[in-house]
């Protein structure tokens, strides 16, 4: 049970804290993981462009403050001499700390989505609010899939490709830097 839990943990945190340099990343830059959902959003939602403008400059912020959450808890974990991205045992009291962490990580999450949902829901008509949901939970689904899937397949130079695809567009094809699992 534990390893899945970490698995996904390690999902959320190496995510917001990849890095881009350009939005066509070549084989040697990391993604942001902002940009990739922006990419997997943009052609699905079809906004007009009055819509459009307001809607992916308030995307940008939201995103970017969710990150530095991730952010932070990554940080304050590495202060306390903790890696989550490795399967090592962790003291009752480390282990205690990171569950203490992560609910205060994901009430200001939810405080977060919270002001997303009523900003979105003034600025989207109800089938593109409601088509941005539905995008968010296929994002995370293909994303979690990737995530398992590269790390049943090794990749050489410690990089893995991703696909993603959405209903409208085709598919994209990325490339991360992938941080190998120590034993």
């Amino acid at each position: 049970m534990r390893k899945p839990i970490l698995t996904l943990l390690l999902a959320l945190l190496i995510a917001p804290t990849l890095t881009t340099l350009a939005q066509q990343p070549t084989s040697k830059e990391p993604v942001k993981i902002i940009v990739l959902k922006r990419n997997f959003f943009k052609d699905s939602l079809n906004l007009n462009v009055d819509v459009s403008n307001v809607f992916w400059n308030k995307f940008d912020v939201f995103e970017n403050r969710e990150a530095v959450f991730h952010e932070e808890f990554k940080r304050d974990m590495e202060s306390h001499g903790i890696d989550l991205r490795k399967d090592t045992k962790l003291s009752k009291e480390q282990s205690v700390y990171v569950i203490q962490k992560k609910m205060e990580m994901k009430e200001k999450i939810l405080g977060l989505d919270k002001e997303r949902f009523n900003t979105y829901q003034k600025i989207l008509p109800a089938e593109d609010l409601i088509r941005y949901y539905d995008l968010e939970q296929e994002f995370k689904t293909e994303m979690t899939k990737k995530f398992e899937a590269s790390k049943r397949v090794s990749k050489p130079a410690n990089t893995q490709t991703i696909k993603l695809s959405t209903p409208t567009s085709s598919q994209k094809s990325i490339t991360i830097e992938a941080h190998p699992q120590q034993k």
